[in-house]
């Protein structure tokens, strides 16, 4: 194999790795994942500040019907749901680039 096969592949995976931790690295599963995590929990608090946390505290809007404590459980789905559809696209992403860099080296 020529050198430039082995530039592609991320050098912090330990020696002794196997191919799918090899392959995980390539990817860059762990930091889509983090990403996704922290987009997700920041959009769901976003959301749920906008929803039930104002219009608890201004008196001129109408509070939620339901308890906060629903929607709170609603927006750790979210956030949940939303991390895991972030992580996904940019692994996605990194996967289509990195096919693509395979296609034009020799």
């Amino acid at each position: 194999m020529s050198d430039a096969s082995s530039d592609r592949v991320p050098t912090d995976s330990p020696p002794d790795a196997t191919p799918t931790d090899r392959f995980l690295d390539a990817l860059e599963v762990r930091r889509n994942v983090t990403v996704g995590l922290v987009a997700g929990v920041l959009v769901a608090a976003l959301v749920y500040a906008f929803f039930v946390v104002i219009p608890t505290v201004v008196p001129s809007l109408l509070p939620p019907r339901q308890s906060p404590l629903a929607f709170l459980v609603l927006a750790v789905v979210f956030a949940l749901a939303l991390g895991l559809l972030v992580a996904l696209a940019l692994t996605v992403r990194a996967a289509i680039r990195l096919s693509r860099d395979g296609e034009t080296e020799p």
